[in-house]
């Protein structure tokens, strides 16, 4: 049923009441006088002074959108920004802000009505301050720094002078000084590490979240985390990691471990510089939290894992039909591939260049197209299965580039009766030669093992993330999350299918996919680690 929308005058003389009626667009942002359409005078007793009134509406995302874009609409004449600065306008104003390209004034309106929410909540006169609103205002702020530098001169300076010591505008700098301060501690090895430990008084509950929050402040991404630790990388040119900091909590006792990720075998001080900042980043947000915050902070951590916001839907989407799981297509498939990109490989190396690591990356990125084709044509996931097939496609594109390097070695010579096994002791007696060095057979070997090891792993990373996202892709959020709440609930996996069946998903394939997207997520989760 559509909605109706009025907008209605009152004489203040004899109480006569006209009214229209408008669109919503024209409702939320008056854009109808109705003095024009009426007349200025009251049909009753002529009178001209009237009270005025309208249905009275939320903004919605199509609205708010429509507001951002267009300079020429306006929520009110004035103080847009404290009209707009509630938390049910929050996700609309964060979406418009980093979904599209809106007039500066527009966007500096919407930066103020997010400052004035946290102002809103820590003015002391305020007696039902939200902490979590106003922290989570914090978060999605300090993330959006720059434009936040944009709007700052149109913030009222009371707002900024409560809002801004909470912020990280001044911080970022201060944090890039204090790690410019910082000592270098070399480290040397395979891999190089570092390492300290440090004490604090915050319980097991509230410690992860902190660090999480740490994290975010020195810009660090976050990729695992549990209830006793959390790890992130950090990213520097090419938003090529650096280093991986792992932060544990042990009764009290804090251990700060950085790794490099590099090859390199001296770290420079790098990771000695990364848990130091680390620590002082730390302490500084440590120090934030008063009793009060850290209780709120507890409570919605333990909210948060219960599930206790989570409101079980009276309904799920229906689940696709989905194709028969075949193991043939992609192993079919994935050997007739391996085959082709032999005989291409073949033609580059005799005809062109063989180039190392270069070959074998295309190869493996080769191998993964194919694989995400094939296991959407045939719905086909068992990993180790699909391991095996990659193995068998990595030994026979290597065999046959082989063999077709000798069948273009006969047809050049023009000599039949030359068998393979004479061929590859051929090579073998020719061996490798790097430059001006010839490394003999063994040098050859090893280069055929670094061919088959280096192919292999570059495209069992490659398997496996297109796997992940393959079996999070068949089931929509919704069931997953309702999955996710009843094994949170210490429910059984038959209770759990019963749960699904009652929602619709009845077929034991379909609630299989459910239970391989859980664990596609944990998967997720260690792929992001290595």
């Amino acid at each position: 049923m559509n909605e109706s929308f009025y907008i209605e005058r009152t004489c203040s003389t004899c109480g006569n009441n006209e009214r229209i009626s408008v669109s919503k667009k024209e409702a939320a942002f008056e854009l109808v006088n109705i003095n024009d359409l009426l007349g200025p005078n009251c049909p009753n007793c002529s009178s001209t002074s009237f009270s005025f009134g309208c249905r009275s509406l939320d903004l919605d995302f199509e609205l708010l959108k429509e507001w951002a874009l267009d300079l020429e609409l306006h929520v009110s004449p004035q103080d847009e920004e404290i009209i707009l600065a509630e938390e049910k306008y929050v996700e609309s104003i964060l979406s418009i802000l980093d979904g599209f390209t809106i007039p500066d004034q527009k966007r500096n309106i919407l930066i103020g009505a997010l400052c004035v929410i946290i102002y809103d909540n820590t003015v002391e006169d305020n007696h039902q301050k939200d902490r979590n609103l106003k922290q989570r205002i914090i978060r999605e702020l300090n993330s959006r720094i720059e434009i936040l530098k944009l709007a700052d001169d149109s913030i009222m300076d009371y707002i900024k002078e409560v809002v801004h010591p909470q912020l990280e505008l001044n911080r970022t700098e201060e944090l890039k000084s204090y790690e410019a301060s910082i000592k270098r501690e070399h480290r040397f090895g395979w891999t190089p590490k570092f390492q300290d430990v440090f004490q604090t008084d915050l319980n097991k509950t509230v410690f992860v979240p902190i660090v999480i929050q740490t994290f975010e402040r020195l810009g660090w991404d976050l990729v695992y985390q549990d209830e006793n630790s959390a790890e992130a990388k950090r990213k520097g040119e090419f938003n090529r990691g650096t280093e991986k900091i792992t932060v544990s909590y042990d009764q009290g006792n804090v251990e700060v471990i950085s790794i490099s990720l590099g090859s390199e075998l001296w770290d420079a001080g790098r990771n000695s510089k990364r848990v130091r900042l680390f620590e002082h980043a730390f302490r500084q947000l440590e120090d934030e939290y008063d009793a009060e915050a850290l209780a709120e902070l507890e409570k919605e951590v333990e909210r948060t894992n219960n599930w206790d916001d989570y409101v079980i839907p009276e309904s799920l989407p229906l689940p696709k039909k989905q194709k028969t799981p075949k193991l043939w297509i992609p192993v079919t498939g994935g050997l007739i591939s391996a085959i082709l990109l032999g005989f291409i490989l073949a033609l580059l190396t005799t005809k062109v260049m063989y180039v190392f690591v270069l070959y074998e990356v295309g190869i493996a990125i080769a191998f993964g197209l194919v694989l995400k084709f094939l296991i959407r044509s045939s719905n086909y996931t068992y990993f180790n299965h699909l391991k095996y097939t990659l193995m068998g496609m990595t030994g026979l594109a290597f065999f046959s580039s082989q063999y077709f390097q000798y069948q273009i070695f006969l047809n050049e010579i023009g000599e039949d009766s030359f068998g393979f096994l004479a061929f590859m002791n051929l090579r073998l007696q020719m061996g490798l030669t790097l430059e001006s060095l010839n490394t003999g057979w063994i040098g050859l070997v090893l280069s055929w093992i670094f061919q088959l090891g280096f192919t292999y792993l570059v495209g069992i990373f490659r398997l496996a993330s297109i796997l992940i996202s393959y079996q999070l892709e068949r089931v929509p959020p919704e069931v997953l999350d309702f999955a996710l709440f009843h094994f949170t609930k210490e429910k059984t996996e038959d209770q759990v299918r019963s749960e699904l069946s009652r929602m619709g998903w009845t077929e034991a394939q379909d609630q299989n996919e459910v239970f391989e997207a859980i664990g596609a997520l944990n998967g997720a989760i260690e792929h992001g680690r290595m």
